[in-house]
């Protein structure tokens, strides 16, 4: 008779299951899907002090701790049971993530105590690492958003002055991991929701979201979804001369929550693009588009002249050039003095080694 894994049951600490959501990448409209669901009365509403968690992101360290201790335990247990044993070291560090994430919760509430029934709404705008995600929580339901690729790298770009190209090779790149992690998990409990479509149908797509969470989809105020605030959109900014305590963020662009203006359309961000941006979108994300059910421009006529152009862009890695030299610029106008310029120079020879030190863990999986 086959061994039945032993697998960690979420929730065993006396807490809700957390409701995890990952966005494709940022600039995806995480935060309105979790403000949408955090209304939710069986949901914690002061979910949103706890902003991005980027457990997943760097699960990869927790899994090869995992592996690691594995292979000092006693081999006579047998290969199954030694592989059972990992997977239930997993899921026990998952369980102790989420009881973090309540206890920050609890830590940095101002109000009302904490309801062990109210369930914790969590997210992260990126994938990474998303194959890892059922082996640190087997039990907790995900939450993946997709959102058009366009829409996604022109809010980028206003938002973070990041440049076209790059910004289409990281939606491509973690479009993939998608698609990857669908052919691999066919039968995972996650939930694939577009943001067009929770935009332009919220009824209907928050109480399919709501059926598949295990909540109740006739208590939640619909009409006030409807009519939520806006937060974090590149096309709401304040008067306030900065919004964001980071650089790199876009004058007036603020997280905090802002009545919609009437003619507020997200789905257009991209509508303005010209053919060079729609050629150069196409030839780094076009098939992943297409298998994720996004339709992209075509044009008719030149099309040598254009492959002949992105590979030209290619060769020459204009985009992560352009890339650099822009958050290189950011930086020199930021230092004043040469206390700025050495306290630079450590971040700079920091984020180095962590690069390296990923690069190293990513090239020996």
């Amino acid at each position: 008779m086959a061994r039945r894994p032993l697998v960690a049951e979420a929730g065993s600490s006396g807490l809700a299951i957390p409701i995890f959501i990952l966005g494709i990448a940022p600039r995806s409209g995480t935060n309105y899907l979790h403000d949408l669901i955090r209304m939710h009365p069986q949901c914690e509403p002061q979910s949103s002090v706890l902003e991005e968690d980027f457990l997943i992101y760097n699960a990869r360290m927790l899994t090869r701790y995992a592996q690691t201790v594995s292979r000092s335990w006693k081999q006579k247990w047998g290969e199954q049971e030694l592989e059972d044993e990992k997977h239930l070291l997993c899921a026990k560090i998952g369980e102790g993530l989420a009881s973090f994430l309540y206890a920050q919760l609890a830590r940095r509430k101002a109000a009302e105590e904490t309801s062990p029934s109210r369930r914790l709404v969590t997210k992260t705008p990126h994938v990474e690492n998303l194959e890892l995600f059922f082996e640190l929580f087997p039990s907790a339901p995900l939450l993946i958003l997709l959102r058009d690729g366009r829409s996604v790298v022109e809010s980028t770009a206003k938002t973070f002055d990041r440049p076209y190209g790059y910004g289409a090779r990281e939606w491509a790149a973690a479009a993939g991991r998608i698609l990857d992690f669908k052919r691999r998990h066919p039968q995972a409990k996650y939930l694939i929701v577009k943001y067009e479509d929770l935009y332009q149908n919220v009824k209907e797509e928050l109480r399919r979201i709501f059926m598949f969470l295990g909540l109740d989809p006739e208590s939640y105020d619909y009409a006030a979804a409807i009519n939520a605030p806006v937060r974090g959109s590149c096309a709401v900014k304040t008067e306030e001369p900065s919004a964001h305590r980071d650089f790199w963020v876009a004058e007036g662009v603020t997280w905090n929550p802002t009545p919609k203006p009437t003619d507020f359309n997200p789905l257009a961000r991209w509508h303005s693009w010209n053919r060079a941006r729609h050629e150069r979108f196409n030839w780094i994300a076009g098939p992943q588009m297409t298998a994720l059910g996004y339709s992209t421009r075509r044009y008719a006529g030149y099309q040598w002249w254009w492959s002949a152009w992105n590979v030209a862009c290619d060769v020459l890695l204009a985009d992560r050039a352009l890339w650099f030299w822009r958050r290189g610029v950011r930086r020199m106008n930021r230092i004043h003095n040469a206390s700025e310029l050495f306290g630079t120079l450590r971040e700079v020879s920091r984020k180095a080694w962590e690069s390296l030190l990923f690069s190293r863990l990513q090239d020996s999986r």
